[in-house]
């Protein structure tokens, strides 16, 4: 294939101007905000989608190109930014540990594309055993746009040339995310690798449900939209509880949603809404029907939100008029 990629290991550096208050003075999270601009005129790029760790945190930038993210965690992150017609650009930045408040980042330019896209096609192994991996989700820039097959490959047929974010996952492995340097030219067929995630049994088994706690971590988000009731929730528990057997099942217990069968596959939509979101672990999922997203037994929790007026920034697009997020077990 004579249009390709290359890995890029280098990171590009944000300079943070800060308004900090001490620690302690105030809530503990942070808030980031900015300006984005063209880097050729140097005018405003209204509607840009700006988001924090794989849309944990996201939203879009004014007329005036000026964005603002609240509620951030101090620690590292990945800050991203996408407009159509414009090469997209991820930071790395560490907030630190004696910082509240407000971070300004100050101008960030995206430049506009003028080279073509290319094909893009790598492999997902074991990092271990080097055995190929199927069925692995990749995304890029926060949407999943490919699946690995059964030699763990996987190719999309059109990539904007530039630097990528790209997000490879997979049920029993430990997520990976690297920057990408897309660019046209030969090269080697990319690999990636996955590291192995095992659960290790206690050596004493006793019989009784199992709780799952969504205080920390990934699930953090969605401990909090539950605790202030935002949308329809269902932790593992509640779902098993409804003994659902595919997941459009579980949907006729949300409010406003519409569940028809055709030819023996279920669709699912909302009042003015007929075709929701889905998203994955945070990451939106494009052109899949919600059963076949993943069996049922491998959902930990589902969040739905039936309106675009109900939907979390996190989950909004331009599109966006029903959201179904699903988080794996």
């Amino acid at each position: 294939m004579s249009k390709a990629v290359h890995a890029a290991i280098h990171l590009t550096t944000l300079v943070l101007l800060a308004h900090s208050t001490p620690l302690g003075a105030q809530d503990s999270t942070v808030t980031l905000f900015g300006t984005l601009l063209d880097s050729a005129s140097a005018a405003p790029i209204p509607g840009a989608t700006v988001y924090v760790d794989r849309w944990i945190i996201g939203g879009w930038t004014n007329e005036l190109g000026e964005f603002r993210l609240a509620d951030l965690q101090r620690g590292p992150h990945t800050l991203t930014l996408r407009k159509s017609g414009f090469l997209p650009r991820s930071f790395r930045l560490t907030i630190a540990g004696d910082l509240v408040g407000d971070l300004s980042l100050g101008d960030i330019t995206l430049q506009a594309t003028v080279l073509p896209p290319v094909p893009f096609s790598a492999v997902v192994v074991d990092s271990l055993t080097g055995e190929p991996l199927a069925s692995a989700l990749v995304g890029i820039n926060g949407t999943v746009v490919a699946t690995s097959d059964e030699q763990g490959r996987f190719s999309i047929n059109s990539v904007d040339q530039g630097q990528i974010l790209l997000d490879i996952r997979r049920i029993g492995y430990t997520p990976i995310t690297a920057e990408v340097q897309v660019r046209d030219g030969p090269t080697g067929y990319l690999r990636f690798a996955l590291p192995a995630a095992p659960f290790q049994l206690d050596a004493i088994v006793v019989e009784g449900k199992r709780a799952t706690y969504y205080g920390f971590g990934r699930m953090r988000a969605f401990a909090e939209r539950r605790r202030r009731g935002i949308g329809k929730t269902f932790t593992r528990s509640e779902i098993e509880a409804a003994h659902p057997f595919q997941l459009s099942d579980l949907m006729r217990r949300v409010s406003g949603a519409r569940v028809t069968s055709r030819f023996g596959r279920n669709r699912v939509s909302f009042r003015n809404c007929g075709s929701p979101d889905i998203y994955i672990d945070g990451m939106l999922i494009r052109g899949q029907a919600l059963d076949d997203v993943m069996p049922i037994e491998n959902v930990g929790a589902v969040e739905v939100y039936n309106s675009s007026a109900s939907i979390p920034a996190e989950f909004l697009s331009l599109r966006a008029c029903a959201v179904i997020v699903i988080w794996t077990r």
